[in-house]
């Protein structure tokens, strides 16, 4: 299962690359749509980045100015999970992460589907 990460803000572009994803047959997670109610959203986040096998990360302006993004990139680090951050809009990378690299939206799943890490997390 692949992990979305993004700003609140960003929810819409969130759904459209859930649905990318899932039409290229990667199972995923997103936050708005997969924390059930009543659950406590942090658990329910902490569980998700635990049991994913890689993360994508939604760059966009309001993505850097979130802490709770910025800490579940760093989980996602901690955690060695494999991971992709796209870049959507005008930012150009994350800060702080200036040694890994970022990836264009649109060139999102064409990078999934050629890296193994990756390939392995597909249904």
């Amino acid at each position: 299962m692949i992990f979305i990460r993004y700003s609140h803000k960003d929810e819409d572009a969130a759904g459209a690359l859930d649905g990318e994803l899932q039409a290229a047959s990667y199972s995923t997670f997103l936050a708005h749509d997969d924390v059930p109610p009543p659950s406590d959203w942090h658990v329910e986040i902490w569980k998700a980045l635990q049991e994913c096998h890689a993360f994508v990360g939604l760059l966009t302006e309001d993505f850097n100015s979130s802490a709770f993004c910025q800490q579940e990139v760093g989980a996602a680090l901690a955690l060695r999970k494999p991971h992709v951050l796209a870049v959507d809009g005008k930012q150009k990378r994350a800060p702080g992460f200036g040694r890994f690299q970022t990836v264009k939206r649109k060139e999102l799943l064409a990078t999934l589907n050629d890296s193994s890490s990756f390939r392995e997390t597909v249904m």
